[in-house]
């Protein structure tokens, strides 16, 4: 199992340890729907080390980088990040990634921690001999400041005011004596920054951020968070099963360029079922696996679902025939316990407030 540069300061903080995608992760400190809130209305510090990273360096990098994920990548000025997807050739979702572009032939990846190998040996095998591909994940360490209050602090711990940073943007920054690259991003559909710097750093920026006032979030947190800005989660509401139509994400595909799977999305039409969100009037919640049903036939599966802090009752994601993915449209969700009945309903769940 392996531990971020953090994990010691996770234990001496009395955080529950928990296993994720091969490290040991903390799931909560005090409780998930304090930590929600906490975020919600102040400010959190999340450690997202298990993320991966990988830098593409050398002339021809944004071509390459064009033909492997689906957004315009060789579009991008220097100074944006970028969400996209890589696909296999036939057209299914490997990852969802965002990638940087930190100089005109120099980018980095960040993808997820479940499928950080996979994505490094898939990209390798198309990388151009010419090009430098570089897993830089050990050595980088990856912190989210997420909150309405997270302006204060991530301006604090970088000596400079982050105000004009704008969304999807990203900046260089110093913390001590240290280089630290802040992006206007987040997972938590809350004003935020990710920050990345060198793994060794990672406690200093740690506590400092934590004697601003920061209290720290677990995993569990962060999840909720997601899921009320109906962000997906690689592996769970999107992967090898899946095509960008049906989960939705068919925006962030640029069909006017060659990248790999295009021509399997071209031949596969419209997709059968959409990944639609759903809603109860209840606290009663449905969990991931759970089916769709219409009498004795199973028509979808609950893919993410949970009580929501901020709206109070229980929310989710599942994939369904396209025939019932209109908003209005009542499901029947098989607990194995029993049957919970829910309404689809217009996606995110929940928005910051401008």
């Amino acid at each position: 199992m392996l531990r971020t540069p953090l994990y010691q300061l996770h234990v001496a903080a009395g955080a529950r340890m928990f296993p994720f995608a091969g490290w040991e992760m903390p799931v909560q400190y005090g409780g998930i729907v304090g930590e929600h809130t906490q975020t919600r209305e102040g400010v959190s510090l999340f450690d997202i080390c298990h993320m991966g990273e990988c830098r593409v360096t050398g002339p021809g990098a944004a071509t390459f980088l064009d033909g492997m994920i689906t957004s315009d990548i060789a579009g991008m000025e220097v100074g944006r990040c970028r969400y996209g997807l890589l696909l296999n050739e036939q057209g299914r979702i490997i990852d969802d990634l965002v990638t940087y572009r930190l100089a005109d032939d120099d980018f980095m990846l960040v993808v997820n921690a479940a499928t950080t190998a996979e994505d490094m040996a898939w990209l390798m095998t198309h990388c151009p001999a010419d090009l430098s591909l570089r897993d830089i994940s050990e050595r980088t360490a990856k912190i989210d400041i997420q909150g309405p209050d997270s302006l204060r602090v991530a301006s604090k711990l970088c000596g400079e005011d982050l105000a004009g940073l704008k969304y999807f943007r990203w900046t260089k920054a110093r913390f001590e004596d240290t280089d630290v690259l802040v992006s206007r991003t987040g997972y938590t559909g809350e004003m935020g920054f990710e920050c990345y710097l060198p793994a060794a750093k990672a406690p200093a920026f740690w506590s400092a951020a934590v004697d601003l006032g920061t209290a720290p979030a677990g995993l569990g947190a962060r999840d909720t968070l997601r899921l009320e800005a109906a962000l997906p989660l690689s592996g769970q509401d999107i992967g090898p099963d899946n095509t960008p139509a049906e989960a939705g994400l068919d925006r962030f595909v640029k069909t006017d360029r060659n990248f790999i799977g295009r021509a399997a999305l071209f031949a596969a039409g419209a997709p059968e079922r959409r990944l639609v969100g759903f809603a109860s009037n209840t606290r009663r919640s449905a969990r991931h696996g759970h089916t769709i049903v219409e009498g004795a036939d199973v028509v979808g599966t609950v893919t993410s679902a949970s009580f929501s802090p901020t709206l109070g009752k229980c929310i989710g994601l599942a994939y369904v025939p396209l025939r019932l993915s209109e908003p209005g449209t009542e499901l029947t969700i098989d607990t194995g316990r029993n049957h919970l009945q829910v309404s689809v309903v217009p996606r995110p769940f929940y928005q910051r407030p401008k």
